[in-house]
């Protein structure tokens, strides 16, 4: 797969599972080196005492082009993601307005309004489009200036890091605190494999010493969508075991500095694999082809199969990998 789109998926499916601040920090920093490096402007945000009520995320100071960038920390139904698109497209819009065109800040001009909404893996729903356009038409006549305006989602920043140097992008990746990407190509086999088997005991040792009695919610509609139907029932039973995983990711891995560095590493080693795989295969097909390709980085791969199947399953769980 070619380097530079592996990183630009890397940081997109970074940006898809974040929701709230975090969605914005990462954001952000992409924004600032595209205006910087591709349009040699200036995107600021600004000093919270201005931006206290969330209307401006920040702005590009030499043509007045404002964003606001929205991710809800809820998970929003279907049925209506549409009025709250609208609600929240207007609200900010108008109130962006007053600010700009009213009280003269952030320079005092607004050519152009773009809402930037975390659909995660989704696309916009097509019934805003004559929404936000009405809106903005109407706060434009209510206040008597012209701007554009467009409602859009991570479509936008993929578009965006696509102009980027392969060096940008590993500068974000590293910001981003997804270090490993750039040296997944110097990692051997041993390390990989090393790090299963040292997760592998962490997990046999609270599998059998501790009384973790958690209830697991499955996935239905996620393994649903993904056609996970000949592995359904298997990845059922992992799930059950996830909860080991995440009890040795948080009370083991994260207090050791080293230990994190190297499952930091397998995880972005196993998205990448996933990236690359989602290119020629869907559904079981892509999951079976993603335990084998793991399993046989060793010539016993049978050995490692369970682990490697749990590592993958916790992934999937956390929506790193395949379609939430």
């Amino acid at each position: 797969m070619n380097d530079k789109y592996s990183k630009v998926e890397a940081i997109v499916k970074d940006l898809q599972g974040r929701t709230g601040m975090n969605f914005q920090n990462g954001v952000s920093p992409i924004l600032r080196e595209y205006y910087k490096t591709i349009k040699k402007q200036t995107f600021t945000t600004p000093d919270p005492i201005y931006a206290g009520d969330d209307k401006n995320d920040g702005w590009i100071e030499e043509e007045g082009i404002f964003y606001q960038i929205y991710a809800p920390r809820t998970i929003i139904e279907k049925k209506s993601i549409i009025g709250d698109l609208r609600e929240k497209f207007r609200k900010d819009l108008e109130g962006l307005v007053k600010h700009v065109v009213e009280k003269n800040n952030w320079g005092g001009q607004l050519s152009e309004f773009i809402f930037l909404y975390n659909t995660h893996d989704g696309g916009l729903p097509a019934e805003t489009k004559s929404n936000y356009k009405d809106i903005s038409l109407e706060i434009s006549k209510k206040y008597s200036c012209e701007f554009k305006s467009s409602l859009v989602n991570l479509d936008h920043i993929r578009d965006l890091l696509g102009e980027l140097s392969s060096e940008s992008l590993s500068k974000l990746l590293k910001q981003m605190g997804n270090f490993t990407i750039d040296v997944l190509d110097e990692i051997t086999p041993k390390v990989i494999i090393d790090t299963i088997e040292l997760i592998c005991e962490k997990v046999y040792f609270l599998e059998t010493t501790s009384d973790l009695n958690y209830k697991i919610i499955t996935p239905e509609e996620k393994l649903s969508k993904n056609n996970l139907t000949e592995n359904y029932s298997k990845i059922n039973r992992i799930l059950k075991k996830t909860m080991f995983m995440e009890e040795v990711e948080g009370s083991i891995i994260n207090s050791d500095f080293e230990l994190k560095d190297k499952f930091d590493i397998l995880k972005a080693y196993i998205i990448r694999e996933y990236l690359e795989l989602k290119n020629f295969f869907s559904g079981d097909e892509l999951y079976n082809n993603l335990i084998q390709a793991l399993s046989s980085l060793v010539d016993k791969g049978s050995l490692i199969k369970p682990t490697v199947e749990l590592i993958v399953v916790f992934l999937f769980e956390r929506c790193d990998i395949f379609e939430k």
